[in-house]
């Protein structure tokens, strides 16, 4: 069993060799943590295992040395005594008492549970739901022995149940093999089928798997042979724009987007040069003329704090235009010394929170700019220096929040540039280790808002 590490991002293999060991035989269905932080792991095959973190003890539970009937344990829940109920591929549920920690079989003289593999799932109402696999869906309404029995013929799009999940709205969203995705109402007990044949955006296969809910009641899921499908609570579709309407062409390549301090948008494009887009009146408007810019492809395109507009175009350096002025300066390898940069290749500029201009180029390393003083620098590869950078072909630029310089290269994996020292730290993928960066090839970094 392997744990990542919110803090680390590392992957590691839990503390307690022995579990370890045992489950590395097993076919591990599904994991759980109950409201003790314990880790309840179901097998098909080796019964039920609980794993305390706390005291790195586990404890196992099966046909040997527990009154449970079936090794192959598919699903665990717990209710809001802190009971653990467990379903098998027998007939029987079978729950743990809490507090007293004792394994009993609930016995229900009038409802046996069919069905392989099943999956258990309590709501915000303490109510306890099982979806069976070939049997359809089970409900136990208000600790009630009496199961409320919902089939196909009932409306239920498949009686083979695979998740169940519970949406803000109290809904009940429940994923089948071969029928989709059901959303069920148990206010009214009517429900909503969603497959390959409902609405415009409809899912692309109707075998789910599960079904994952996040922060923002986002709907995740997987599926067999379908990859993923997300539905957006807030938003269902994207939002399209391309060329205005009076320039026809099909849709646009946009190499390039940047903010304005107007909260307008440069986009810097594959063939047709720069344009400003207003999100408001979702207008697109061509400002090739206006910028002077003779080139059409755009490869990255940056605003400043001053209104100074810096783009980079196919092979021709870097431009920099004042916004209020529209005076032009031209960076490139034969222009005067104070414009002078180290290669025609630019691929990257962004501005640190000292407001210098960093470029990065393929085949030339970094430049960076000092606005006040105009003196340019470069950082290049030294490969008898290890705190330079690791190599010369810049993909990608980015600024944290402690003012490094991030840089992906196109073989060199990335460099982390402290600024006071002036040395780069180096991340690279390393086949040995696992934990190390999938690629070398790194053609975009990005901060988000909590830092990662």
């Amino acid at each position: 069993l392997i744990v990542r590490s919110g803090m680390t991002g590392r992957y590691e293999s839990i503390g307690n060799k022995s579990l370890s060991n045992a489950l590395s035989r097993s076919w591990v269905k599904s994991l759980y943590m109950d409201s003790h932080q314990r880790i309840w792991i179901s097998t098909l095959g080796d019964g039920l295992w609980v794993y305390n973190p706390k005291t790195n003890e586990y404890q196992s539970y099966n046909t040997n040395n527990s009154i449970l009937n079936s090794n192959q344990v598919s699903s665990v829940v717990e209710d809001k005594e802190g009971n653990i109920w467990i379903a098998s591929s027998s007939d029987h549920l079978f729950y743990i008492k809490y507090p007293s920690g004792k394994l009993l079989d609930y016995e229900n003289a009038d409802q046996k549970f069919q069905g392989f593999r099943k999956v258990l799932f309590k709501d915000k109402s303490d109510r306890l739901w099982l979806g069976t696999e070939g049997h359809g869906l089970y409900l136990r309404e208000n600790k009630q022995q009496k199961w409320r029995h919902f089939t196909t013929d009932d409306g239920l799009s498949s009686n083979i149940i695979t998740s169940i999940k519970e949406n803000s709205a109290e809904q009940i969203l429940i994923a089948t093999d071969g029928g989709g995705l059901y959303i069920l109402d148990p206010k009214t007990w009517k429900g909503k089928t969603f497959d390959i044949h409902e609405g415009r955006y409809p899912l692309n296969t109707n075998a789910l798997y599960n079904i994952c809910i996040d922060n923002d009641q986002n709907v995740w899921i997987g599926t067999y042979n379908g990859g993923i499908n997300i539905h957006k609570e807030y938003k269902s579709v994207f939002e399209t724009y391309t060329y205005p309407d009076n320039k026809p062409g099909g849709l646009m390549s946009v190499l390039s987007v940047s903010n304005q301090k107007s909260k307008k948008f440069w986009l810097g494009t594959d063939g047709s040069g720069v344009y400003e887009f207003d999100p408001v009146s979702k207008k697109m408007i061509e400002k090739n003329a206006y910028l002077k810019i003779n080139s059409k492809i755009v490869k990255s395109i940056y605003e400043d704090k001053d209104q100074n507009l810096w783009l980079s175009s196919f092979n021709e350096g870097l431009y920099q235009i004042d916004l209020k002025s529209l005076h032009r300066k031209h960076y490139n390898p034969d222009s005067e010394s104070k414009l002078q940069i180290n290669g025609w290749n630019v691929w990257s500029i962004t501005g640190d929170n000292d407001d210098n201009i960093w470029v990065g180029l393929l085949g030339a390393g970094i430049n960076k700019i000092d606005k006040p003083t105009g003196k340019i620098s470069q950082f290049l590869h030294d490969p008898k220096d290890s705190s330079s950078i690791s190599g010369n072909g810049v993909m990608n630029l980015m600024v944290d929040d402690k003012n490094n310089i991030w840089v992906g290269t196109n073989t060199e994996g990335v460099n982390i540039l402290n600024q006071k020292s002036e040395s780069f730290t180096r991340l690279k993928h390393n086949t040995a280790n696992v934990q190390s960066i999938s690629s070398n090839d790194i053609r975009c970094l990005f901060m988000d808002s909590r830092k990662r």
